[in-house]
């Protein structure tokens, strides 16, 4: 990508040989830090002078995965929300992938967890979701959908941290992950996300948003179902990826026998508005939406 294509912010710099011996508030601070260049895609230039909270933590991220994880860091990446410009204060993780090579052992990822879980309590007000994975399954990304590492950090001092290695059993998860963070991550360090991440197969990606939204209709609220299926519906018929807010957006049009449904899921999420459980015109149109994911990944619909 050319240089006007990419964004550069000056953050902090520090030692990638060194191990995390003080906080990283202490680490990415001080005299004697140096500039690196943030490089995110065009796309996020917006989102990103809207979110310097979700900014500056990337950065403090980043240089903590530094000092942590040293040469066995490949690169660190913002996706989820933020990355796709739908980002909220008062209802958005910050949701960061981590990529490393052979050499993370173990011990430097305790060491890696230990200091985020410190970290993120003075991150955004949502809190962190960090996942640590592999050189190979970001070049190749497959089941079982083996991870390294995952944190999960609420800023709310009540909530405890999630520190968690994989037991084998993978995070399907990482599937979309992978798949956000090629397509519109912002990289915090590391190379562009097209030159490490893998091509993820269509039909994969449509089997997967099948299941969350039927993961969504027993489980989460009206907001997530609707909204979710709204994103998923772009993806579908124009193979965007995006997030719920422009999801919701696009929807209004694409969903027009819906639009009052949606724009009431819009306003709750954008306010940080608590939503029940899907209604029944809620479960009609993620039903819908799920038949046709299914249908178009050629995979047989779940009676929902």
């Amino acid at each position: 990508m050319s240089s006007q294509g990419r964004l550069s912010v000056r953050i902090p710099n520090c030692d990638s040989n060194a191990r995390c011996m003080r906080p990283c508030e202490d680490v990415c601070t001080g005299e004697n830090a140096g500039v690196n260049v943030f490089d995110g895609p065009a796309q996020d230039l917006d989102a990103a002078y809207q979110a310097p909270e979700w900014l500056a933590s990337a950065h403090a991220v980043a240089t903590c995965a530094e000092a942590c994880l040293g040469l066995a860091l490949v690169g660190v990446y913002v996706h989820g929300s933020a990355a796709l410009g739908g980002w909220l204060a008062h209802v958005s993780d910050l949701d960061i992938l981590v990529v490393t090579h052979g050499a993370a052992t173990r011990g430097l990822l305790v060491s890696f967890g230990e200091e985020i879980s410190g970290l993120a309590r003075s991150g955004p007000a949502s809190g962190i979701e960090l996942s640590v994975i592999d050189r190979e399954l970001a070049r190749d990304p497959r089941a079982p959908w083996n991870y390294l590492l995952h944190v999960a950090v609420p800023c709310d001092p009540r909530s405890s941290p999630r520190v968690v290695f994989d037991d084998g059993a993978g995070d399907p998860d990482l599937l979309m992950h992978i798949a956000v963070t090629r397509a519109a991550g912002v990289v915090v360090r590391g190379p562009d996300p097209a030159d490490l991440f893998g091509d993820m197969a269509r039909q994969s990606v449509l089997g997967y948003l099948a299941s969350e939204l039927e993961w969504a209709l027993r489980e989460a609220s009206e907001t997530y179902a609707v909204l979710n299926a709204c994103r998923a519906l772009a993806y579908l018929e124009d193979g965007l990826i995006v997030s719920k807010v422009a999801g919701g957006a696009s929807g209004t049009a694409r969903l027009p026998q819906h639009q009052a449904l949606i724009a009431r899921a819009l306003e709750e999420q954008r306010r940080g508005l608590p939503s029940g459980d899907a209604g029944a015109e809620a479960r009609e149109l993620v039903t819908a939406v799920v038949g046709g994911l299914r249908t178009a990944a050629d995979e047989p619909t779940i009676n929902l």
